[in-house]
């Protein structure tokens, strides 16, 4: 039976190329280039490519089971597939793995602030406000969480021209030789790559609610190979720009790049790009959010609302855990793994568990 959502909460489809590429566009932006330089090297670039590839893959077979299921979002397509019980494990699991999502953003953007603005801020007022402001766009419904991703990339997406500035100092020796890491390496790249390039895998409960269902694979891979064009010319920037050291050295070369970005009426310019960042991260945070409490609705049959703010003060408190930078880098890196699973594994995974149980109900049912 094929689901309906009421017209009034659709959104056209058109708008996925920038929802997706915004949620692909957070944290990892800061920092990928170093991580992914540190096995690839001047061929770092190639692993960035080669992720892009694997995502558009990831995302063909996403689209590919929401297909198979009549306009249904992941949760119903777990206890479609598995039953009540099992399902809505496999969704409190799902629920849980996008909430730790929403830490790393908060407990991140209080690491960029505490470097770049106020070494003494304390974590509770950071949350604070991004937590009162994601419940605010969450209240709003979908529509609200697509408008605010939208709004985000016409007020953020001139920062990426600004950074010509920097080839000025630009030395394509940086990139030489070519073809010289291994194909290890190179899978080595690839996976650190796939910490920033998650986010597509919030399709599975977008699908639903876009207009036209026949042209969301478009505008999906759309999306995708715009994320892949601003990490590849990111990663290239990055390079050119640093010495091999200073790359390895910087923990968010990205940010510290626009150090050297100058203008007559402005010093300091990477001060603005950490407030934009609050801009950069609240859609994702919103949309996150907005997913965990239609989640815990179905699964607990409360209210949506009672929900958002259970969830946004449980994680407030769990931020203030969190103490020191070196707390947060050793969170994020185990992050790293569970994304890498969930959005990369997990689709593969269920499409293969969607053909064969299908297959073993068709049989049954001659």
């Amino acid at each position: 039976m094929e689901k309906t959502i009421p017209k009034h909460l659709m959104f056209s489809s058109g708008l996925l190329v920038i929802v997706i590429h915004t949620l692909q566009i957070g944290i990892g932006v800061t920092s990928f280039s170093r991580f992914v330089f540190r096995y690839a090297k001047q061929d770092a670039w190639i692993s960035v490519l080669l992720a892009g590839l694997v995502a558009h893959v990831v995302v063909f077979i996403i689209v590919q089971t929401l297909k198979r299921f009549q306009g249904k979002g992941l949760f119903e397509i777990h206890i479609d597939l598995f039953g009540k019980w099992v399902g809505n494990i496999l969704n409190f699991v799902y629920i849980l793995y996008l909430f730790g999502y929403g830490v790393t953003y908060i407990t991140n953007y209080y690491s960029f602030v505490g470097e770049y603005l106020m070494q003494d801020i304390p974590i509770w007022f950071i949350s604070t406000i991004m937590i009162i402001l994601t419940i605010y766009a969450v209240k709003g419904g979908i529509r609200v969480v697509i408008g605010i991703s939208l709004t985000t990339f016409l007020l953020t997406f001139w920062l990426f021209f600004v950074a010509l500035q920097t080839l000025q100092y630009f030395d394509w020796l940086h990139f030489l030789p070519i073809f010289e890491a291994s194909p290890h390496n190179l899978l080595q790249g690839m996976y650190e790559m796939s910490f920033s390039l998650t986010g597509f895998e919030l399709l599975y409960f977008l699908y639903p609610y876009a207009g036209t269902k026949k042209t969301v694979h478009r505008y999906a891979q759309f999306a995708i190979f715009l994320t892949n064009v601003v990490y590849l010319y990111t990663i290239t920037i990055t390079i050119g720009f640093y010495s091999d050291e200073s790359l390895l050295r910087t923990i968010w070369p990205t940010l510290n790049l626009f150090k050297s970005v100058n203008f007559p009426f402005l010093e300091q310019f990477e001060v603005v790009l950490i407030c934009m960042m609050m801009l950069v991260l609240l859609p994702n945070m919103s949309t996150l959010v907005w997913v965990v409490t239609k989640g815990l609705k179905e699964i607990f049959t409360i209210k949506q609302t009672t929900a958002l703010y259970i969830v946004g003060i449980v994680m407030f408190f769990i931020t203030l855990f969190f103490k020191s930078r070196a707390q947060i880098g050793d969170y994020t890196e185990f992050f790293n793994t569970v994304t890498f699973i969930a959005s990369f594994i997990y689709p593969v995974v269920l499409f293969v568990a969607t053909l064969l149980i299908q297959a073993i109900r068709r049989r049954r049912a001659i």
